[in-house]
């Protein structure tokens, strides 16, 4: 009896030899990986998807099912805990910047001279906002422009990090999903089920025609 790392490997590679045979004797439908070229077992998009699951499984030392269970598992953890960090800084650069365009109101409101009654309620206001953060020289306006860059460059690169986690995510339950139907022997019952579904409507159009 074969051990559990070698069934998933070796339940691809018997898939993608049967699904070859079914592209080569015209019993799935016919779906080219590359549309211009013409059709074979070579250019079969679901050979050529089988394949390059196959291929992630090997060069991501993927010996079980159970272990790319655990991986799409932490991958899920991960995934939530980098996006509730996310927003947290988001919402603390959005107070940021808030507060940065109160302290350029502020000092414009203060320099401009005859206030309109509207205008002194908002110098009001951001003096304010300025003072309770301590923000009291242009220095100290500085320091917290170089802070809302630094947060808005930290949020891009999280948030690259974060679609390159949601990506491995679905890859990998993309292929945990596609390992189950191979094991219950849905996967090619299916194509074949859907190429038949295939010939009898395109035998129905052609008897309307």
């Amino acid at each position: 009896m074969q051990d559990e790392p070698s069934q998933l490997k070796a339940a691809y590679v018997e898939v993608i030899g049967d699904v070859r045979i079914l592209a080569e004797q015209r019993k799935k439908v016919p779906r080219k990986r590359i549309v211009t070229a013409e059709y074979s077992a070579d250019n079969d998009f679901d050979v050529y998807r089988l394949s390059a699951q196959l291929s992630i499984i090997s060069k991501n030392n993927i010996e079980s099912i159970g272990e790319l269970e655990g991986r799409i598992s932490r991958l899920k953890d991960e995934y939530e805990k980098h996006r509730v960090e996310i927003n947290n800084l988001i919402d603390e650069h959005n107070r940021l910047v808030s507060l940065l365009e109160q302290v350029r109101e502020y000092h414009a409101l203060r320099d401009k001279g005859d206030l309109s009654e509207t205008e002194k309620v908002r110098l009001a206001i951001c003096k304010q906002a300025v003072e309770s953060a301590a923000i009291l020289s242009a220095a100290d306006a500085e320091r917290l422009q170089e802070r809302v860059d630094t947060l808005g460059k930290k949020i891009t690169t999280l948030k690259g990090n974060l679609d390159k986690t949601r990506q491995q995510y679905e890859v990998y339950s993309d292929i945990r999903d596609t390992y189950y139907k191979i094991s219950k022997g849905d996967y090619l019952s299916n194509l074949v089920e859907e190429e038949r579904k295939r010939r009898e409507q395109i035998k129905k159009e052609n008897k309307s025609r």
